[in-house]
């Protein structure tokens, strides 16, 4: 019996570790993460986060902003302040007003979270898709009006989205493709 117990206990604080680590990634998006990632990662993470504070928070300011212009200038920042404890997404809210282009004769896509649907997910690389949930997680998490936050890892959200949009090269119905990546992870995350 003691043994029982002394295992159930191990076993409940290791599961205890591993889900604070999962959230603690999600989280914790710094110099140090944005060095680590690489381009399309980190371009996608911040395409994740307009997309969150645009549509879920309902921030207009953000629905023109430009995340490959976004990009480069969060990575000079870190060249040039190494010591920084300040964060990509707070560096995304500061830098966004300055990377912002009005949509003059561009496509429009109508409804909420744009273009980012199907076909934009299978166009991404494998690293983008991880940081756009990556990203669109973070800005879930960091809203003030506490939105509920998804638990799972974000490879499990990747892998989640890759069969909502049969990314393993079946044939897909094409209403599959304009579901919205926001969408499908709302339903994912129950919210």
């Amino acid at each position: 019996m003691v043994q029982n117990n002394w295992t159930l206990r191990l076993t409940l604080a290791l599961l205890s570790l591993l889900s604070v680590q999962g959230c603690a990634a999600q989280s914790s998006y710094g110099s140090d993460w944005w060095k680590s990632a690489g381009v399309d990662e980190r371009t996608q993470f911040i395409a994740g986060y307009v997309d969150c504070e645009t549509y879920d928070r309902q921030n207009g300011d953000f629905a023109p902003v430009q995340w490959t212009l976004v990009e480069p200038r969060i990575s000079t920042y870190y060249s040039r302040h190494a010591e920084t404890r300040r964060t990509a997404p707070s560096l995304i809210l500061e830098m966004s007003g300055e990377s912002a282009m009005p949509n003059i004769g561009g496509e429009v896509y109508p409804g909420k979270h744009g273009i980012f649907d199907g076909d934009y997910w299978r166009q991404m690389t494998p690293s983008g898709r991880t940081g756009f949930v990556e990203g669109y997680l973070s800005c879930r998490s960091s809203a003030p009006e506490r939105l509920p936050i998804p638990k799972n890892p974000i490879a499990w959200y990747v892998r989640a989205i890759d069969a909502s949009y049969c990314n393993n090269d079946q044939d897909c119905p094409d209403e599959h493709a304009t579901e919205k990546i926001g969408d499908i992870l709302s339903k994912l995350s129950g919210l």
